[in-house]
């Protein structure tokens, strides 16, 4: 009979069986002997929506050249997580694929598209119609939970958008904006060069700031932010403006990610090749640290990683896997897959 702990290390050992698999093999055969298949299909990006419920994929197909200039024709496809199932497919031309301009709005309903002159709307969950808004704008700054986006029309203007509503709200700053976002109550934070605020939006007066090294990720829960780079990052009270702890992972993979209960900070540490060639079955460590509680806890979690824009939380593992992360003598696969994990991180 087996103790407690063998079995534990047993379990361990599991490696885990993908609940969906997103093969380009499989969505563009290709048959011609004459075409190369990889020079001609890439997976470029994906994004998960904020209610982790779907998937939106971006595949690279051909380069376009249009006299002198070359563009990028791209397939979109949405997928549920839950069952597989396609919720939406397009086709577009652009210069340049490029990420920052795409997300989901906050109720996981319409994936948004910002062009320099528009906004598309692709609302894939009801009629699979894409609605077009004419407005100039610099970039995305941010959306919040009441269906308000946030665009940068110059340097010191923002124009606000209620989705639904289609009502919109332009106000001007006597600093350069990078960073906007509405709060609780009737605050809102502002971040400019090397200062963060915390402003009242009725009349703009400055009720906290503190400086800071252009963060590239914020993470919001209730009256704290999380904010920085995965290397370095710091948990702030944004009622207060005081620092409540840093954080500096030093190893693997490192991501950050939320839920309705934290914000928590994902780590990856890879077992070494070298003890993978020798045949010794040493899993990857994944372990979590939930930044709010100070809490760190490892997870019973057995994958082997492929090298391309890994996510993990607490529902999800996705990654993929293209032609570079591939030997030479092995197949030429391209790939996304998912594993469901929310049993694991309980």
């Amino acid at each position: 009979m087996q103790s407690k702990n063998q079995a534990d290390t047993n379990q361990k050992r599991i490696e885990l069986i993908p609940d969906g698999i997103f093969d380009l093999c499989d969505e563009f055969p290709v048959n011609d002997k004459d075409v190369s298949f990889e020079e001609y299909f890439e997976i470029k990006h994906y994004i998960l929506s904020p209610n982790q419920n779907y998937i939106a994929i971006f595949v690279v197909r051909t380069e376009i050249v249009v006299g002198s200039h070359s563009r990028e024709e791209y397939i979109l496809f949405i997928k549920s997580l839950i069952n597989n199932k396609l919720m939406y497919f397009g086709e577009y031309i652009e210069d340049k694929l490029k990420i920052k301009d795409y997300f989901f709005s906050d109720d996981s309903r319409y994936l948004i598209f910002r062009k320099p002159t528009k906004l598309l709307y692709i609302d894939f969950l009801g009629q699979q119609k894409t609605k077009k808004k004419q407005i100039s704008s610099q970039h995305f700054l941010s959306y919040d939970s009441s269906g308000n986006i946030n665009l940068l029309i110059d340097s010191t203007t923002i124009l606000t958008i209620q989705l639904e509503t289609d009502f919109e709200q332009i106000t001007q700053f006597q600093y350069e904006i990078l960073f906007y976002q509405k709060l609780f109550s009737s605050f809102a934070i502002v971040e400019s060069n090397d200062q963060t605020y915390i402003i009242h939006t009725q009349n703009q007066k400055i009720h906290l700031r503190w400086q800071h090294n252009m963060p590239s990720k914020r993470y919001f829960w209730k009256s704290f932010i999380a904010y920085g780079h995965c290397s370095d990052a710091k948990l702030r009270n944004l009622q207060t403006g005081k620092l409540i702890r840093n954080i500096n992972p030093k190893f693997g993979f490192r991501q950050f990610s939320q839920d309705q209960t934290s914000i928590y900070l994902f780590q990856i540490v890879k077992r070494h090749q070298k003890i993978k060639k020798k045949g010794k079955n040493v899993p990857n460590t994944f372990s979590r640290f939930d930044i709010l509680r100070g809490v760190y806890k490892k997870l019973n979690i057995n994958i082997d990683p492929f090298n391309d824009l890994q996510t993990l939380t607490n529902y999800y593992y996705i990654d993929y896997e293209d032609l570079e992360d591939v030997d030479d003598d092995e197949e030429k696969v391209k790939k996304l897959r998912y594993f469901r994990i929310s049993y694991l991180t309980q």
